[in-house]
């Protein structure tokens, strides 16, 4: 397979080192991979066969840091709930307000719904993003990654890690050009190699 090199581009660092590292786990071994957190700052024209931004919110903010033919090889990743902190959540007692802040209003609402349809609905979220007014003080803060946005009145914060990239929104992108299908191709064999050490392991 003729070398690939995807470019990454995180708002915030947490959320780069998150991304990365989840990348890396599916596509590291194929692909080279390069990633950047805008809060950072990028120091260099970022280019790549595909570029990945985390966020719609991120992808106006990484236009200036494109070149001109890197501006139609950038796809947006769908992000949902990170699983492996969202356990922390289970401690908290039935009917407890919190707030559940994030940087705008509609990825507070879309973790909200998801955690929801998880069944982590025993407690009372309250939506919180920089900018929104008459919000409730309460107590517990829960937020995934955007610590800094957290008010001063949350006396205790619950952080279930940066939200993880939702695959299938890059396998099933209608892009055309050849990084997706690559990755398409990348994403077929390891769920391949995956069924087959299952299968191995259970005879």
């Amino acid at each position: 397979m003729t070398a690939k090199e995807i470019a990454l581009i995180a708002g915030t660092e947490e959320t780069r080192k998150t991304l990365l590292e989840q990348l890396k786990g599916y596509i590291g071994e194929y692909i080279r991979i390069k990633s950047y957190a805008i809060d950072e700052g990028i120091t260099e024209l970022v280019q790549g066969d595909l570029i990945i931004v985390s966020s719609d919110l991120v992808y106006e903010e990484a236009l200036p840091y494109l070149s001109e033919n890197s501006k139609n090889k950038i796809i947006s990743a769908r992000r949902t709930i990170n699983y492996n902190f969202i356990d922390q959540l289970l401690f908290v007692p039935e009917g407890t307000e919190v707030l559940f802040v994030n940087d705008v209003a509609e990825t507070v609402f879309d973790s909200i719904g998801k955690l929801k349809e998880m069944g982590i609905n025993h407690i009372k979220y309250i939506p919180y993003y920089p900018g929104i007014k008459g919000v409730k003080p309460v107590k517990i803060a829960v937020t995934p990654g955007e610590v800094d946005k957290v008010p001063d009145f949350a006396e205790e914060i619950i952080d279930i890690g940066p939200r993880l990239m939702n695959m299938t929104s890059i396998k099933n992108s209608r892009c055309s050009d050849s990084p997706i299908k690559m990755l398409q191709l990348v994403w077929k064999y390891q769920r391949i190699k995956k069924y087959h050490r299952i299968y191995a392991g259970s005879m």
